[in-house]
């Protein structure tokens, strides 16, 4: 896992043809993030790691750079590996519904028109189905065509964040036994809605981030499914949401999979929660 993260090279700043269309289009390029980045900036003033502390917050505030180079020999100044609309008319339906939603929440841009601007790349987007086969989920394919966007990606950068595993849940149950034996115990899971979506990509990144959706194109502004630095990015953030709650909230048991949070509690150990009418593990209120 790295120190800090790094932001953008001098040499992405000193692309002209990006720099314009950013500066002649600031409607369409925005810094997207629900983290009051101050708040939780100001749980993390006893971190041990404050480079990389300061490197995530600054990520939130400006955007994240995904380890990549733009400016690689052979790489067009634009690329277009959009399709059309999907045959299927479920999926068609789908990428339009999902597309509609994420306007309403500023993750994309207003539609620009048609045509691409400068400096811009569009990558494909498909529809894939979840567990039920009745839902999908949006990708943007960030590993499609010949100048694909993930192979301006520095891959060494990307690898090496850890994920707790069943070996640390295991240890956590035989933690609990130890201290309260013969005890029942709850296991709990926590799914982060929307997960790399929370996360905002850097300007100079989000301009090659063009979705084509019914031939209307439009910036995606974050952080996306298909992208291999997202993950990186992701976890990055996640593991200092994981400190506070450890450090700061005192919720010990606790294990990060990616988007995914669980933990255990004893089952005397619970908490009524008036919105659902339920008893949960004091841990999740």
């Amino acid at each position: 896992m790295a120190a800090h993260l790094w932001g953008p090279p001098t040499s992405e700043f000193n692309n002209p043809v990006v720099a314009k269309t950013i500066q002649e289009n600031p409607h369409l390029f925005k810094i997207v993030a629900p983290i009051k980045v101050d708040v939780f900036e100001s749980y993390l003033t006893s971190h041990p790691n404050q480079p990389f502390v300061q490197s995530v917050c600054k990520g939130l505030k400006e955007g994240f750079w995904p380890w990549a180079s733009t400016m690689a020999e052979g790489y067009p100044e634009m690329n277009d590996e959009s399709k059309g609309i999907p045959k299927d008319e479920q999926r068609a339906n789908f990428l339009q519904s999902q597309r509609d939603i994420e306007l309403v929440k500023e993750h994309f841009s207003p539609s620009f028109g048609k045509d691409r601007l400068p400096g811009m790349y569009s990558m494909l987007i498909y529809a894939v189905p979840k567990l039920s086969l009745s839902d999908y989920r949006m990708v943007t394919d960030q590993s499609c065509g010949r100048h694909l966007l993930n192979s301006m990606i520095q891959h060494d950068q990307v690898t090496g964040y850890p994920l707790d595993n069943m070996v640390h849940f295991g240890e956590i149950l035989m933690d609990i036994e130890r201290r309260e034996p013969g005890k029942r115990q709850v296991t709990w899971k926590s799914d982060i809605a929307e997960a790399y979506r929370n996360i905002p990509m850097h300007l100079f990144w989000q301009i090659k981030q063009v979705n084509t959706v019914n031939g209307q194109r439009h910036i995606d502004r974050c952080n996306t499914f298909g992208g291999c630095g997202s993950g990186a990015i992701f976890i990055s953030v996640n593991s200092l949401v994981a400190w506070i709650a450890k450090n700061k909230k005192a919720i010990h048991y606790l294990l990060d999979y990616v988007n995914d949070s669980s933990g255990c509690r004893l089952e005397n150990d619970m908490a009524y929660y008036s919105s659902y009418k339920k008893l949960y593990p004091k841990d999740l209120l």
